[in-house]
C-alpha cells in the first residue's frame, strides 16, 4: 500500500533572448499521480465551504525553513481564511526550538528556564518529540502565547511526566 503520494509539477523556463517579440511559453497545470487521493480533502474543503461540516478542516503542512518562519504558512492561512473564514493561528510552538521559528498570528513570550530540545538541535535524552519535532522542558518558568485575533478554542498537546509543569488557560476581553 502506498502511504505517501508523489506530486508531480512540471515546471517550464523561460529564457531571455533578444527578439524583439519573446514568446510566452504556457506552464501545463500541476498533474497529480494519484487524483483521487484529494478526494476526501475535496469533500472536507466542499463541506467547509457550504457550513455544514461535522468537524474543522485541518491542514498539516510540513517543510523547512520557509515553514518555521510562516513565510508559506501564512500566506496560505490567509488564503484559507478569505476562503473559509478565520481558522486560527493553527500550530504553535510553545517555544521554538532555534531563533528562525516564528508565527505571524501569535505573540509568544517564555521566561525561566525553558531547555528546548529539536531535531535539528539537541535531542532530549528520552528521545519523545513532538508534532513541530521539538520538546520543552521546565527548569522553572512560563510561557505566554497571545493570539493577535480572537481564539475560539484551544487545543493543548503534551507529554504528561513525573513531577511534571501545570498548565493555566486565561481568556481576555
Amino acid at each position: 500500500m502506498r502511504l505517501a503520494t508523489m506530486v508531480t509539477v512540471t515546471v517550464t523556463l523561460l529564457t531571455h533572448t533578444a527578439s524583439a517579440s519573446p514568446k510566452a511559453e504556457v506552464v501545463p497545470a500541476a498533474s497529480f499521480e494519484e487524483p483521487k487521493a484529494l478526494e476526501a480533502f475535496r469533500t472536507a474543503l466542499a463541506a467547509q465551504q457550504a457550513g455544514n461540516a461535522a468537524h474543522p478542516l485541518r491542514i498539516s503542512y510540513f517543510g523547512d525553513s520557509l515553514t518555521a518562519d510562516d513565510q508559506i504558512t501564512h500566506a496560505l492561512r490567509e488564503k484559507l481564511d478569505a476562503l473559509l473564514g478565520d481558522g486560527g493561528p493553527g500550530f504553535v510552538w510553545a517555544v521554538p526550538p532555534h531563533p528562525y521559528c516564528q508565527h505571524r498570528a501569535i505573540a509568544r513570550m517564555s521566561s525561566g528556564t525553558w531547555r528546548v530540545h529539536g531535531v535539528s538541535t539537541v535531542q532530549p535524552t528520552d528521545h519523545l518529540l513532538g508534532l513541530g519535532g521539538s520538546a520543552e522542558t521546565d527548569g522553572g518558568g512560563s510561557i505566554r502565547l497571545v493570539a493577535k485575533a480572537n481564539v475560539t478554542s484551544i487545543d493543548l498537546h503534551y507529554l504528561a511526566q513525573p513531577r511534571g509543569a501545570r498548565a493555566r488557560g486565561v481568556r481576555r476581553r
